[in-house]
């Protein structure tokens, strides 16, 4: 039982650290847009590029949600790019659009 209880709180710590930086982040830290992209992100999108990595550095899963037609496709290709150089992701992706974008792509 007791090897049961201490297990379960390892990593307590690593969990405080990541609350406190949470709760004291006053502004997400800006991503290089990576080389291989092949698109300019408008404002908006550049912070949805760094929320992205902003979860992934802090192995979080979220949501990036907007009205329809801001371009978070491309933010997701951005995320994935820079996953991509930054050596990362090794594997294919899929993402998941409306034919009605392809003739976009």
């Amino acid at each position: 039982a007791m090897a049961a209880i201490s297990a379960r709180w390892q990593g307590n710590e690593a969990l405080r650290r990541q609350l406190q930086q949470l709760t004291t982040l006053e502004e997400l830290p800006a991503i290089t847009i990576p080389q291989g992209l092949q698109a300019t992100l408008r404002d908006y999108q550049q912070q949805g590029l760094n929320w992205l990595q902003f979860l992934r550095h802090s192995r979080f899963g979220g949501v990036l949600a907007d009205d329809m037609g801001l371009g978070k496709t491309v933010q997701t290709l951005a995320h994935l790019q820079v996953e991509k150089e930054q050596g990362r992701l090794t594997k294919a992706s899929l993402i998941v659009a409306p034919t009605s974008l392809m003739g976009n792509w």
